[in-house]
């Protein structure tokens, strides 16, 4: 999926949930993929790629994604970007983003990025151009990236 002029995919609004299963999202004018206004994307097994800002941008409260086995690479922004109240769960040992600007970013305070094991935080987001990993925002309101357990550890 391609995009020369705009964004490759927009998921917006609370009633729209979107599941990708190993789909390609690459030079784009604009971010690969965008999810916001409360809406929700599960993907596997994709890459999101060569886009002209962000891999994925995620945004807005009650917004929510989940990547499993996922590459983000070679975008001129972040690999995985987050604000406004998002959350994203990066889940899988294929998960991987090198190669951006930065890796994984978190704006605001509220904005998270969860690294479930066995995808491990520092390893994963590796060799990007400014930052692997940035929480800089504005000062002292930036977001939150951090490692967790498995959720299924548990159960």
């Amino acid at each position: 999926m391609k995009n020369l002029s705009g964004f490759g995919l927009v998921a917006y609004g609370a009633r729209t949930k979107i599941i990708l299963e190993k789909v390609t999202v690459a030079n784009c004018q604009s971010s690969g993929v965008i999810v916001t206004g409360g809406a929700k994307l599960d993907a596997k097994d994709c890459q999101f790629h060569q886009n002209g800002w962000s891999g994925v941008d995620v945004r807005g409260f009650r917004t929510t994604t989940r990547l499993t086995n996922c590459t983000s690479h070679h975008n001129k922004d972040a690999g995985v970007s987050v604000e406004s109240g998002a959350v994203v769960d990066l889940m899988g040992e294929g998960t991987s983003v090198h190669d951006n600007r930065d890796g994984l970013s978190a704006f605001d305070r509220g904005s998270t990025i969860n690294v479930y094991q066995p995808c491990v935080l520092n390893k994963m987001s590796h060799g990007n151009n400014q930052r692997n990993i940035n929480t800089s925002g504005q000062p002292t309101t930036g977001g939150t990236i951090q490692q967790k357990d498995n959720p299924d550890k548990h159960k």
